[in-house]
């Protein structure tokens, strides 16, 4: 993989692209690639920094790197051998923005994941996957040897069906 970081006065970008494996081969065929961006706003003189992080990561239908715990079916003996994920396609937006305001600081953050994941439920169909949260974290300082804070939040759940994934942890 290769990453690169740029800084643009208050601005940090870093792009980057990395392959996770090819199965023994060197074709698209078997190939599992993660790429992105993040954009980083950081002004130290109004205390406050926002970014955004965007990353997508591939794999192709006949990569056996990345496999699930599902009974393949193309296995006649019988046994329970991992299956192949299949073609997947996920990608993730991760906002960020934290301001302080004297002794009172906070943060706040809202990831989104959406795509495909492949074969997670059986060799037959593929499953989606929508998740998000939001956080946010919070303090103030009342003196140097006291701070009070409270830290909240709700992340999606899965609802428990074959179709789509809908948890994020």
């Amino acid at each position: 993989g290769i990453t690169m970081k740029v800084k643009l006065g208050n601005f940090h970008i870093a792009p980057f692209w990395a392959k996770i494996a090819s199965d023994g081969s060197l074709t698209r065929a078997t190939k599992v690639k993660e790429y992105g961006v993040s954009l980083l706003y950081d002004n130290i003189e109004r205390d406050l920094k926002f970014g955004i992080h965007f990353s997508k990561k591939q794999n192709s239908a006949f990569d056996g790197n990345i496999t699930t715990n599902i009974s393949n079916d193309n296995d006649t003996t019988g046994a329970v051998t991992p299956a192949k994920l299949g073609k997947s396609d996920v990608k993730l937006t991760d906002l960020y923005l934290q301001k302080a305001f004297g002794d009172f600081d906070f943060a706040f953050e809202v990831p989104f994941l959406s795509g495909e994941l492949g074969h997670v439920y059986d060799s037959v169909n593929k499953a989606k996957y929508k998740a998000k949260a939001i956080i946010l974290e919070s303090t103030y300082n009342i003196s140097d040897a006291w701070k009070i804070g409270i830290d909240g939040g709700q992340v999606s759940g899965d609802s428990g069906g074959t179709s789509s994934f809908d948890a994020m942890y």
